[in-house]
């Protein structure tokens, strides 16, 4: 068993295939999306060593209860084989998520990262990759042609690491680097989600110890165009070989795809080494650009904005086609941000908290939980400050009564009619809802 990492994410939109860059992360097939991507560093001998990371969305797999802690779990298989098929590593192994210590709403946002590492020799091989999740068996899957370079230079340096944060010391995971725990970043995104652009890369063949070395970074645009820039930085190399951790901010460059550019030399030119990679910048500004919004987010963020637009607003959004629908969501997330000058919008995520709250806890048979009575009050306004739970009085089915305290006191009345699980709003005296003095009358058992 590995242990894994988890944060906490969102992403809705899918970039238009024909923009994505050659050198990109690989996206699974399948009922599970998951994200791939790789590094190579100098290995023993005539190797070439190689780390896999990658990353999924936990809202994509069912939770199991073990010994009374809530976990997510996952089952990967990583296969590769000569241009021959003939198989040359064969590795499968389980991965957890421990959710105990999460909020329910909190959990279905996590994402899990996973990291293994092969020593291949240079040539061109295939791998398949899949990922199971163990409660529901539902399978993500993918094969590609990997190309592993050799390292025979003597001046020459690793790929770039995306990063997606780091903390000093050591931790029992796979993901240590020396005396620091890196997590990476298997889809390379940054931006309003990510906007601290963190990298990791190794340097080979270094001059001699104690020689100043010079490093430059530059961030091109697809023009090749440099659109941002750090002065020189200047390190003292400790031996033949170093390894560097750096950042850039990128929260103010607008979406699209990108190439972060790194060049090292000492003073006399004798050593030069440039590295280079692409990676991608997701703004609020993504809506506006050339992308799609598939049917799927759409038809979930109209879920999302159903219980709080108007019913015009609604109306306007259904009718829209999806570049409109995109930038309908952006305006309409925009205007009810309470910190417009930030780049997180407090509102928006508070919403999605709701959501998968009311979905872990409302559902009532083949029904979303955001689609019951409980989980529209709670969407629209939020936990309430008490809830009262009536579930064993004599002679009256189960209910609820919840209790706000906002600009004034309301509440909300919910009732079990018929035994099953499947609470309906009875009364409120909040303006706008059902009002009905008398729903003690409905509980009655006869």
């Amino acid at each position: 068993m590995k242990n894994s990492f988890t944060c906490i994410i969102l992403l809705l939109l899918e970039p238009l295939a024909a923009a994505i860059p050659a050198d990109a992360p690989l996206v699974s097939s399948g009922q599970l999306t998951f994200y791939l991507d790789r590094a190579n560093y100098r290995g023993h001998a005539d190797h070439t060593f190689i780390e896999f990371y990658l990353m999924l969305y936990a809202d994509q797999l069912g939770q199991a209860e073990v010994s009374d802690r809530r976990i997510f779990a996952i089952d990967v298989a990583a296969e590769i084989t000569g241009m021959d098929g003939a198989r040359l590593s064969a590795r499968s192994w389980r991965t957890e998520a421990d959710l105990s210590a999460q909020q329910p709403e909190d959990a279905a946002r996590l994402a899990i990262y996973d990291q293994w590492a092969e020593q291949l020799l240079p040539g061109h091989y295939r791998m398949r990759v899949t990922v199971k999740d163990s409660v529901s068996q539902k399978n993500g899957d993918m094969q590609f042609d990997l190309t592993v370079p050799g390292y025979a230079e003597e001046k020459f340096g690793s790929d770039i690491e995306f990063i997606s944060r780091f903390d000093d010391g050591q931790t029992a995971t796979p993901f240590v680097k020396g005396n620091r725990t890196i997590i990476p970043n298997p889809s390379r995104r940054y931006g309003v989600l990510n906007p601290h652009l963190y990298f990791y890369y190794e340097l080979y063949g270094l001059p001699a110890a104690n020689a100043a070395l010079t490093i430059t970074y530059a961030i091109c645009n697809a023009a090749d165009e440099i659109v941002k820039s750090l002065p020189p930085h200047k390190i003292e190399t400790a031996g033949e070989s170093s390894a560097i951790l750096h950042g850039i901010d990128v929260a103010r460059m607008p979406s699209g795809f990108y190439r972060l550019s790194i060049q090292a030399a000492n003073a006399d030119a004798s050593y030069q080494v440039a590295l280079s990679r692409s990676f991608e910048v997701l703004q609020l500004d993504y809506f506006g650009l050339d992308w799609q919004l598939s049917e799927e987010a759409a038809h979930k963020a109209g879920r999302q904005i159903k219980y709080l637009a108007t019913k015009e607003e609604y109306d306007f959004y259904q009718s829209l086609p999806l570049p409109g629908k995109a930038q309908f969501l952006t305006r309409f997330w925009r205007q009810r941000d309470p910190s417009p000058e930030t780049l997180e919008n407090e509102f928006l995520q508070s919403i999605q908290q709701r959501f998968a709250y009311a979905n872990d806890n409302f559902s009532w048979g083949k029904r979303e939980g955001c689609e019951s009575d409980r989980g529209r009050v709670l969407i629209q306004n939020g936990m309430p400050e008490n809830i009262a739970r009536h579930y064993a009085e004599s002679g009256l089915s189960p209910f609820e009564i919840w209790h706000y305290q906002q600009d004034r006191a309301f509440e909300f009345v919910f009732g079990d009619l018929r035994g099953n699980g499947n609470f309906i709003l009875l009364h409120s005296t909040k303006e706008g809802e059902v009002r009905n003095y008398q729903w003690r009358q409905l509980l009655q058992k006869y």
